[in-house]
């Protein structure tokens, strides 16, 4: 029942009419792993949770319960757009259905706290969506790094604007152009996003 309040409040998000989706639900993302015949991956003992979806809009769950909204956030994504920025893509399954069963404002606050005990961080190279780079083994720099450029969008430009973002294509840079964000000045747009306060996402 959660999970379906979670569906009909991205449908409304995305405004895309709700459709079938196949949940399976595994004990951790190492059963889930196993379970499709991987003896290894790299990601299979990363979190002690995770997810993926496939194009049969199957959502595969490894944390032993019948919800995992980030993963269906993607489907949503693919269901709107052809294609988008691997960045904003994960960046907003983070700032709509959060990570690790952590919710966004929990990862928001660990990532804006990491921004001030690292001021000479350079976020332009950790922008890789495949690389693991974790805070404290469970908030993911490239994840929250697209999810800040999502709601900096959505600040300036509302819910709209985001979608248009999201539409802009694969490349992320031609993306965020229209909405004043560059590959010069995204370090400091993230780092004065985070430091506002929290925003309420619609």
């Amino acid at each position: 029942a959660e999970q379906q309040r979670e569906i009909d409040r991205l449908s409304r998000f995305f405004e895309v009419d709700p459709f079938p989706i196949t949940f399976y639900s595994f004990e951790s993302a190492t059963d889930l792993f196993r379970a499709q015949g991987y003896q290894q991956h790299p990601l299979m003992h990363v979190f002690p949770t995770g997810g993926k979806v496939d194009e049969g809009d199957n959502v595969y769950s490894g944390n032993d319960k019948d919800i995992y909204t980030h993963e269906i956030v993607h489907l949503f994504v693919r269901k709107r757009f052809d294609s988008a920025p691997y960045l904003l893509n994960e960046g907003v399954a983070t700032l709509l259905g959060g990570s690790v069963e952590k919710d966004y404002a929990w990862h928001r606050a660990t990532m804006a706290r990491y921004l001030n005990e690292h001021p000479d961080l350079n976020l332009f190279a950790h922008i890789n969506t495949y690389e693991q780079e974790l805070i404290d083994g469970e908030t993911s720099v490239p994840y929250m790094i697209g999810a800040l450029l999502c709601e900096r969008i959505l600040r300036s430009h509302g819910k709209a604007g985001l979608l248009q973002a999201l539409g802009g294509g694969a490349d992320v840079w031609k993306a965020a152009e229209p909405f004043g964000i560059t590959r010069e000045n995204m370090d400091a747009e993230i780092r004065r996003t985070a430091a506002q306060p929290a925003f309420a996402i619609p």
